[in-house]
Order: structure tokens, then C-alpha cells, then sequence
């Protein structure tokens, strides 16, 4: 029996050692009791356990809305205020993504990032190249630009947070990456004009010239994370290659600055800001530091929904801030692929009812038509306006299938914006004056 045990004990050893060298992927911790300890009468235990809660990101996201329900009041409220943290940190944080290709399909490292990142990219370029890419830990955006940039590419927003790559073999130097923003140098314009008339009578040899120097910038927002407004830029600090101020000030001494007012969803957004060249000819900007304050679109949350749409008609429906009202919904020459129209009165209520003008060009964005297994028709926007102010609007708002199956019309949801402020810092250097 002693030979069979020693032969045992070595196979045991040698499968000890096998599991050894690879590493075993270990099983998630379990939340609940990290949840629990958030009630505990210690605050040290509260706070770790908070810590550790929201360093676990998205699935302790998961995790604490399942614990909104909790009997406790006290760990209620805290999950309330970590839940609200954690979404906040996830909206402004980029998305990372790893690739790693050796000569593949420009079409298998697009669906790659689709398939990781959970946004809809299409491709446009070439099939029959290949590419060799390997990326780790990098950013949606800087992952979007290394693969344009080896495989002659271009990308295009198509206005609903899907991107299209095609063939364009120009380059983007200026460039750079904040939270889920990609922040692009597009121009600096440099106009100067000089005026012929209204000149002093004192001193007719002298030329009133004007100059304005205008730098100009585009901003690309990561799908999770659209811009509902964007403010004036505020220049920080602003150098050329001889160390002079680009900057302009207003005549009390204050940088120019205004704020986000208007809400409306953006996945692309340019904006400019004004400098001044310096008394000495310089040929380069060597430092642009900026800020733009700006907001996006934090969490979307259905106000009102209305089940079985078509059976509504002359029915009000009302929610925390708006009033829905269904006049009518057809469906113009029944029959597979055609829109759907409905007639809508939405009215603004509540404290803030006629304090926003712009309230009512959101309302058909945040307007969402499905069929009965959850299926979304696309939003078409407004095909006949009929009436409206500030805070109310009467039209035609039209949807049309979306690509694939769809059922017919069943609910229709009006969602609500909860915004987030935020505040893109963007730096750059060595930028070429004209």
C-alpha cells in the first residue's frame, strides 16, 4: 500500500504545483455585509465600509440600489448619498478600454470596442486592411484616435452617440483626453481690419486697426456621459514663445465668463475663446490653460409614463414637473415601417414652470416610444409645431421603426433630466500663430 500512497502524494504535489503557477481567479466579495456595516454604531466602520464600497465602483452601484429598500433609515440614507457619489464618479470618469490585435480587421477591432466599451461604433474604412494594436487601459477616445491614426482613418458623430470611421488620412495633432471628453484644437483665426472712417481730426495720419485673435475647439463626449450645456470658456493662462499675455480682460479687470444656461443633449459641441497677440511678433502660442464650465446630462429617470398609448386620447397625465396630455396618435397608410404620430400637449408645471425658455426644445429628446416587449421607435422630432410658449408645447411629435422588428406603439415615456455640473480644464502647447 506504500507505493500507491507515495505515487498519490506526488501526483497530489505535482497538481499543487501546477495550480500554483497559474494564477485562480478569486471569487468577488460579497457586498451585503459591507452594506450592513454602513448602519454599525462606530463611525470608523461606517466610514471604512463606505470607502470600500465605493471603490468598487459599478458593481457597488448595483449592490447599493438593490439596498434602497433597506428597513434600517439610517443605512438608507447613507447608501442614498454613497449611490449618488459613485454615479457622479462613473459620469465624469473615461471608460478604459484594453485591445490587443496582431494584423486584424480594421472590423474586428471596431466591434472589440464596441463590445467593451458598450457604444455603438461602425465601420467605414477598408476591411482588407489590417492593423496590429495593443492597448492597455486606455481611454475610449485616445483607443477611437490610435486606431483612426494607423489605419488612415476618420471619425464622424452621428448625433445620437454613434460614431462612423472612414477613410481620411488627415492628422489631429492638438489633442487631448479630460474625464469621458475628448478635446480637439481645431483653428486659431486672426482677423484684423482697419477703419477708414470716424478717424480723429487731430491726428488724420494715424490708422485705427483692429485685431481679434479667436481660438477654436470641439468637444466629443463619451456616449454614458452627453453635454446638455456648455459655457463661455474662461482663459486661465494663455503665453506665447516670449513669454507675453494672450489674455483679454474685461474693463474692470475680470476674465470674461458666463455660465450654462440652455439644456439641450449633445454628443459634439464646439466653442471658442478670445486672446490677443503681444506687442512683439511671436510665432507660436507656447501655453493655453482654459477652463468651460459646463453641464451633463447626469441621470435620465421616466416621469411619466403612459401604457397603451393608442387607447389615450384626450388623457392628462402629470408628473413631478411636467403635464402630458395625448390629443391623438396614429399611424399615417398602416402597414409595416411607418411612422407614428402623436399629437401632444406637454405643459411645465411646478416651481420652475416659465423660469426656463429653452424647457421646451428638450422635450422631444427626452420623449421615448416603445412596443410591447421594450423595443424603442427612433424619435424623428417635431413634424408640425401648433402652439406653445416657454413652458407649454403643442405639436406633432413623430417617431419612426428603428432598425429591425418593432411591434406596434404601447408606452410612451417622458423622461426627466437630473444634470451634473462639471468643469472641462484643457491645456495646450506649442500652437503655430498665423
Amino acid at each position: 500500500m506504500r507505493g500507491p500512497i507515495l505515487c498519490l502524494a506526488g501526483m497530489l504535489h505535482a497538481s499543487t504545483g501546477l495550480f500554483a503557477a497559474e494564477p485562480v481567479e478569486s471569487l468577488p466579495i460579497p457586498l451585503t455585509p459591507w452594506i450592513e456595516q454602513l448602519g454599525d454604531k462606530d463611525f470608523r466602520k461606517r466610514e471604512a465600509a463606505a470607502r470600500f464600497l465605493e471603490q468598487q465602483g459599478n458593481r457597488g452601484l448595483k449592490e447599493l440600489t438593490g439596498a434602497r429598500q433597506h428597513p434600517d433609515p439610517e443605512v438608507r440614507r447613507r447608501v442614498e448619498t454613497l449611490a449618488l457619489r459613485i454615479e457622479r464618479q462613473l459620469l465624469v470618469a473615461p471608460t478604459r478600454l484594453n485591445l490587443r490585435f496582431q494584423q486584424a480587421k480594421i472590423a474586428d477591432v471596431v466591434a472589440a470596442i464596441s463590445q467593451e466599451s458598450g457604444f455603438v461604433v461602425r465601420n467605414g474604412g477598408d476591411n482588407r486592411k489590417l492593423i496590429t494594436i495593443n492597448l492597455d487601459h486606455v481611454t475610449y477616445w485616445e483607443a477611437i484616435d490610435r486606431i483612426c491614426e494607423q489605419a488612415g482613418l476618420m471619425f464622424s458623430d452621428q448625433g445620437d452617440g454613434t460614431i462612423v470611421l472612414y477613410p481620411n488620412d488627415s492628422d489631429t495633432p492638438f489633442v487631448q483626453y479630460v474625464g469621458p471628453l475628448r478635446i480637439q484644437a481645431v483653428n486659431l483665426n486672426l482677423n484684423r481690419i482697419a477703419n477708414l472712417s470716424g478717424m480723429p481730426r487731430r491726428n488724420r495720419g494715424s490708422m485705427n486697426i483692429q485685431e481679434t485673435l479667436i481660438f477654436s475647439f470641439q468637444i466629443n463626449a463619451e456616449p454614458k456621459s452627453p453635454i446638455l450645456s456648455m459655457g463661455q470658456p474662461i482663459v486661465v493662462e494663455a503665453l506665447d514663445n516670449r513669454g507675453q499675455d494672450m489674455r483679454l480682460t474685461a474693463p474692470n479687470g475680470q476674465f470674461f465668463s458666463n455660465y450654462p444656461q440652455q439644456m439641450y443633449r449633445n454628443f459634439s459641441q464646439s466653442s471658442a475663446l478670445n486672446l490677443r497677440r503681444g506687442d512683439l511678433p511671436a510665432t507660436h502660442m507656447h501655453l493655453l490653460r482654459a477652463k468651460v464650465p459646463m453641464m451633463l446630462l447626469g441621470k435620465q429617470i421616466p416621469e411619466i409614463v403612459i401604457e397603451n398609448i393608442t387607447k389615450q386620447k384626450n388623457a392628462k397625465f402629470t408628473g413631478r414637473t411636467a403635464e402630458v396630455e395625448v390629443i391623438e396618435v396614429s399611424t399615417p397608410n398602416p402597414g409595416a415601417g411607418n411612422p407614428v404620430q402623436c399629437t401632444l400637449m406637454i405643459r411645465q408645471i411646478g416651481k420652475n414652470a416659465n423660469q426656463d425658455g429653452s424647457w421646451t426644445s428638450s422635450v422631444p429628446q427626452r420623449l421615448e416610444l416603445t412596443d410591447a416587449q421594450g423595443r424603442k421607435y427612433q424619435s424623428q422630432g417635431i413634424s408640425n409645431y401648433l402652439d406653445g410658449n416657454g413652458a407649454s408645447l403643442k405639436a406633432v411629435f413623430q417617431f419612426s421603426p428603428s432598425d429591425g422588428a418593432i411591434g406596434a406603439p404601447a408606452k410612451l415615456t417622458l423622461n426627466e433630466w437630473i444634470p451634473e455640473p462639471f468643469e472641462a480644464k484643457l491645456e495646450f502647447r506649442n500652437i503655430p500663430l498665423p
